[in-house]
């Protein structure tokens, strides 16, 4: 089943890029404007089969064979091996905030990743509280918004299988990033939370008296600056983060409305663009259909999976974040976290079709059973 669904999905792949290329050659585009997006490798002046097709796609096919591997094989043995994982990658964080806190340098020893020979591909960002600085939490990824995008399902999952420390742990690793996105995980959290407040009223008792606490001797006015700065005023001022994402959205969306329409259905093939946003590169990169497919493959089991236990319905929240997150604000398809969880989901609603046919498979032998038994009792009457 395994090799058949790696099989399935190339097939698909390259059927949808087949069509993309063949709406390219007709179209009549002989060449891409580098002002036009931002193109993954800007020095590339083809327009069919681009060389970051490619590239981008072995990213991609790394992240399905995980995907897949995940949806065939999981079990819940694994989880302690992905949690330590997580846990690693926190602490590490907590440590660069630590480092930087005492000498106000990178203290990041294990980063060697680097874009064009000549900048990093990790990196380091401040936050000001007045005229305090510290370095937001990263770890080893990117920045600090592609750190919460992979740390915040781990707090949901560790959360609600009781791993109560780990939590704490996640969530603290995601509030010191000081990412919007970090803020917006922690959100969906809190709602889910307050949507299910009758059976958890005595620990929103406890949290309010706990920020309440927190507010008398932090300063309410102080905690309102932090929230502030930190999410707040990205999306009510003119900051460089809100100005950019805008700029690169309104790009991209202009790029893609000037494209012949099969290429609007189809993309102009994937790997091309890359934007700030997960939503306008995908528009570009695999067009309509595209979109609607990765939209699928990620809400269907949100949709579909029955919230019988914990581990579900934390998979569920991580789903819908993991897929905000990256339409909105981070586009990395190729975050391994992001498509573990997304395997277990599928092997979740694999077991439950399993479950469901035996059911129907007892029932059926059951009651053909009681038949033969009837009509040999009627026979030997």
């Amino acid at each position: 089943m395994f090799y058949f669904d790696i099989v399935k999905f190339l097939f698909f792949y390259l059927f949808l890029t087949m069509l993309s290329q063949m709406a390219l050659s007709f179209s009549g585009i002989t060449s891409f404007h580098v002002s036009e997006a931002t193109f993954i490798d800007s020095n590339d002046s083809s327009v069919l089969f681009r060389k970051s097709f490619f590239t981008q796609s072995l990213y991609l096919l790394v992240a399905i064979i995980f995907f897949y591997f995940t949806k065939n094989f999981y079990s819940k043995s694994w989880d302690k091996y992905f949690l330590t994982g997580a846990a690693f990658l926190s602490l590490y964080g907590l440590y660069e905030f630590v480092y930087f806190l005492f000498t106000h340098q990178n203290g990041d020893f294990i980063s060697n990743r680097m874009f064009d020979g000549s900048h990093s591909g990790s990196l380091v960002q401040w936050f000001t509280i007045e005229s305090f600085v510290v370095q937001r939490v990263k770890s080893l990824t990117g920045e600090p918004s592609m750190f919460a995008l992979t740390i915040i399902p781990f707090f949901y999952y560790a959360f609600y299988t009781k791993r109560y420390k780990l939590s704490m742990l996640f969530g603290l690793a995601a509030v010191l990033t000081f990412s919007s996105t970090a803020y917006l995980g922690l959100a969906i959290f809190f709602v889910a939370k307050i949507i299910k407040f009758y059976k958890n009223i005595i620990l929103l008792y406890c949290a309010s008296l706990l920020c309440m606490i927190l507010g008398l001797i932090v300063g309410f006015e102080k905690i309102w600056k932090i929230i502030y700065d930190a999410v707040f005023k990205k999306i009510l001022t003119d900051s460089q983060s809100t100005v950019i994402r805008s700029f690169n959205f309104g790009r991209h969306m202009d790029f893609y409305s000037n494209l012949p329409f099969f290429n609007k259905l189809f993309g102009v093939g994937f790997g091309t663009v890359r934007s700030t946003d997960l939503f306008s590169t995908l528009l570009i990169n695999v067009g309509i259909v595209g979109l609607i497919i990765f939209t699928f493959l990620f809400l269907y089991p949100v949709f579909k999976l029955k919230t019988l236990n914990n581990e579900i319905r934390a998979i569920k929240l991580s789903l819908i974040f993991v897929y905000i997150a990256m339409m909105i604000a981070v586009p990395e398809f190729s975050y391994l976290s992001s498509w573990l969880f997304l395997g277990v989901s599928y092997y979740y609603i694999k077991e439950a079709k399993a479950s469901l046919l035996s059911t129907h498979l007892f029932c059926y032998f059951q009651a053909n059973s009681y038949s033969s038994r009837y009509i040999t009792s009627v026979l030997r009457f």
